[in-house]
């Protein structure tokens, strides 16, 4: 289960540090503050998930917020490349 999550964690890491990075690094877009806050909802629910003792309640936030955070990070990165303004 750990290493599941610690997977798809790397996954986003990769996307954001390198993909995203080259692409919003000089601009700047109006949804960047909820781009910030699901990125930390998602650090605080790998937390969870990585805590042994915790790791059952950050098993079933997981579960079921997947289902509404991917497609709003989804939306919210393609409007962040749609709004991207360069400085």
């Amino acid at each position: 289960m750990m290493l599941g999550v610690l997977a798809v964690f790397v996954v986003f890491f990769i996307l954001e540090n390198f993909v995203f990075k080259r692409s919003f690094e000089n601009s700047q877009s109006k949804v960047d503050r909820y781009i910030l806050i699901f990125v930390i909802l998602r650090n605080i629910l790998v937390l969870l998930n990585l805590i042994p003792g915790i790791q059952i309640l950050g098993m079933l936030i997981g579960f079921f917020a997947v289902w509404l955070y991917m497609p709003l990070y989804i939306i919210l990165i393609t409007v962040r490349f749609s709004q991207t303004k360069k400085v």
